[in-house]
């Protein structure tokens, strides 16, 4: 289906990460300079039946199951959040991306995590063992939605404390010339990204656990101080 596209190109992202990707945390990246924010992963079956509520005291789009938020965005993240969607069926990830897909710009799929919840379940890296499926789950997505869909994948046993695979990533974006490839894993801050450009020629990167030391970590001028981006943190969260 046609419709909201997204210029990939040249972006600088907070990556999608578990319990620190969340409104307060993506506000305050924005702020200090990234292009573009992934939420932290939501499963189908949580967002599933979730009701979407306007608050306007706080300017937010809030999204409920019952009494139990599931979802929130801000005016100010309008144009650049992507939901990162944690799924093992298609037809839950259409349900499950429908019913947030206006408050979004993107939906991505989450192929990488490699936690043991999301391994039982199916879901993360544990598609990556099962192509097939993952290829029917992006098809039904990609058909029957007007917003751009992404997926995020990695090495399934890999982890963070593990040296990035950049000469893998330079295989990839050497195969697939036409789709936009983003380097996720060891970019820290915006210094680190020449090099990775030079090495991989990928066409944006994303920054976690460099935004999870310091979320300034995007800002083009350097680091601020630690005490000064948690004071700006508290105040994107009050």
């Amino acid at each position: 289906m046609s419709g909201t596209s997204i210029d990939y190109s040249n972006k600088v992202i907070l990556a999608p990460m578990v319990r620190v990707g969340t409104l307060p945390f993506r506000l305050t990246t924005l702020a200090y300079g990234a292009d573009l924010v992934w939420s932290e992963e939501l499963v189908d079956k949580r967002v599933i039946g979730s009701v979407r509520r306007v608050n306007p005291a706080t300017n937010t789009i809030d999204y409920y199951k019952g009494t139990s938020l599931t979802f929130s965005t801000h005016a100010d993240e309008a144009g650049k959040i992507i939901l990162q969607l944690g799924t093992a069926d298609p037809d839950l990830a259409l349900e499950a991306a429908l019913t947030v897909k206006q408050d979004v710009v993107g939906i991505d799929v989450n192929c990488g995590c490699p936690k043991k919840f999301s391994i039982q379940g199916g879901m993360g890296a544990a598609l990556l063992t099962n192509p097939e499926k993952l290829k029917k789950i992006l098809v039904n997505l990609v058909n029957n939605l007007d917003i751009p869909v992404t997926c995020k994948i990695r090495t399934r046993d890999q982890r963070s404390t593990e040296k990035a695979n950049w000469e893998a990533i330079k295989d990839v974006v050497n195969t697939v010339k036409s789709i936009p490839v983003i380097l996720n894993g060891d970019i820290l801050t915006q210094e680190d990204i020449p090099r990775a450009r030079e090495l991989t020629n990928v066409s944006s990167f994303m920054i976690a656990r460099g935004a999870q030391y310091n979320p300034s970590a995007f800002r083009k001028e350097g680091l601020v101080s630690y005490e000064e981006a948690v004071e700006a943190y508290l105040k994107k969260a009050s």
